[in-house]
């Protein structure tokens, strides 16, 4: 389970820098109000301790 954890937050942090990119390339942002997922279509991973 810990590997599938790195493995997502990796993906993630790469999202994360492919929006970060194209909002710095556009001059905007690329998320709204109208796309933006609430609590419900949010997933989280499980804390590991």
């Amino acid at each position: 389970m810990g590997e599938n954890k790195k493995v997502a937050r990796r993906g993630g942090k790469v999202a994360g820098n492919a929006r970060k990119n194209t909002e710095k390339e556009l001059g905007r942002s690329i998320t709204s109000k109208e796309n933006y997922l609430s609590g419900d279509g949010r997933k989280s991973l499980p804390n590991e301790e």
